[in-house]
């Protein structure tokens, strides 16, 4: 009736039977459901959210970068070429310092291998941390 009308349903006029055999359909597609937002990320240390390190473009402290580092180091390298420092240590810098930024690097790796599930990587790491935390 509505195809005499003059409106055109494109020759699926009065077929809606769906073939259970058909992997394909050549209708629209539907909206598929969207997926929550992941919560921000925030430093466990000083709370620091990454849209307001974002905001007033600083870094609350040293954790942030560990706590952060999924979206620091892609930037940090556009920016620098690198994400590890390798030019001098500025004189009268202190050691324990130097030994903690380590300590950090080698925890995120720990980290990483776990996410990865390289167990023997991360038992190897797990070594080294507690070695250089007991010198």
């Amino acid at each position: 009736m509505l195809g005499e009308n003059g409106l055109d349903f494109g020759g699926a006029q009065g077929e809606f039977d769906v073939d259970d055999h058909d992997d394909e359909h050549d209708g629209p597609e539907l909206p598929t459901p969207e997926e929550p937002a992941a919560p921000p990320v925030v430093c466990e240390m000083c709370g620091l959210s990454f849209d307001e390190y974002q905001s007033r473009g600083r870094l609350g402290c040293p954790h942030d970068y560990i706590a952060f580092a999924d979206q620091l180091e892609p930037m940090l390298q556009g920016i620098h070429g690198a994400t590890r420092h390798a030019g001098k240590v500025p004189a009268g810098f202190d050691k324990s310092a130097i030994r903690e930024s380590n300590l950090l690097e080698l925890r995120r790796k720990l980290e990483q291998a776990i996410k990865s599930e390289q167990y023997e990587l991360a038992a190897e790491l797990r070594d080294e941390i507690s070695q250089r935390e007991n010198e």
